[in-house]
């Protein structure tokens, strides 16, 4: 399958240095990898706000120490009156649209920590691909969500995300479907909250046709999975946004699930895999057999 285009033209180059996206970071106890994905973002040409949920693992520390020593990283504890009875996804949100609203015309990126964002092109940078979106005309961009899982007990402290955890399989969920994730901001708010984060809505939105790529490290040793899922996660989750529908998607995990992904997954090649996987990845067609 070929695919052409005019965007080979916008792909010539580099993104001007004066376009500097701005990536909004929810983070909660991610030491293992708060410094790399915020590294990859800011050696990118973005900005990144944090909004730490009042982590206790040494996160928030990290972050802004990592502030202390680069430029364009701001790092807050959300919400500010102290740690939270539960995790408040709608009042995150929520702050995410105060703080978007500050950079009208700016292109802006709602993630998580545990994620690295990528264009849909090979060798063409996250914030160049939105370059290349924007002079084309369109002002937000959708997502299709690689979730990559360990086979073992490979990752550990300090070790890379993507040289580590290297099998994926595409999401499946259908909240993984809507992931119109960044915007070039206006003047009224994307009402995040409306969609439990998954779209950013706005008048006069036009969607980039080619879908960027999400890879999505949520579960990343056995260790990790389970104290993520049964103490960092199952235990906060407001009662109230569980009776919205919200945070189901850890329910089916039981304690002595292994957390071991040996078979079934699809090894990450920067190449091979945009290649063979390119309607899934830039469609989402495909995903659901």
């Amino acid at each position: 399958l070929a695919v052409i285009d005019s965007t080979a033209r916008q792909a010539i180059g580099r993104a001007p240095a004066d376009f500097r996206p701005l990536a909004l970071v929810a983070t909660f106890n991610e030491a293992d990898i708060v410094i790399e994905t915020v590294r990859k973002l800011l050696n990118d040409g973005f900005d990144v706000h944090i909004l730490d949920n009042w982590s206790d693992d040494g996160g928030y520390e990290a972050a802004l120490a990592l502030g202390g020593e680069v430029s364009g990283l701001s790092v807050e504890r959300f919400p500010a009156g102290g740690p939270p009875s539960y995790f408040e996804w709608q009042a995150i949100l929520q702050r995410k649209d105060e703080i978007a609203l500050l950079h009208p015309g700016r292109w802006v990126v709602h993630a998580d920590c545990d994620e690295i964002r990528c264009s849909p092109w090979s060798g063409i940078s996250f914030r160049h691909g939105l370059w290349i979106a924007d002079q084309m005309g369109f002002n937000a961009v959708d997502f299709t969500v690689c979730d990559f899982r360990p086979i073992g007990d490979e990752f550990t402290l300090g070790a890379s995300l993507e040289q580590t955890l290297t099998r994926f399989e595409f999401g499946k969920r259908s909240g993984h479907f809507t992931q119109v994730k960044a915007w070039r901001q206006g003047t009224n708010s994307v009402a995040l909250a409306k969609s439990g984060g998954h779209q950013a809505d706005f008048s006069g939105r036009r969607v980039f046709p080619y879908k960027f790529m999400l890879k999505h490290y949520p579960l990343r040793n056995p260790e990790q999975a389970r104290r993520k899922i049964f103490t960092e996660r199952l235990a906060r989750f407001s009662p109230h946004e569980r009776e919205l529908g919200w945070h189901i998607h850890y329910d089916h995990w039981k304690l002595d699930d292994e957390f071991h992904w040996p078979r079934g997954m699809i090894e990450f090649d920067e190449d091979a895999t945009r290649r063979d996987y390119l309607v899934e990845l830039i469609s989402g067609i495909g995903i659901l057999r």
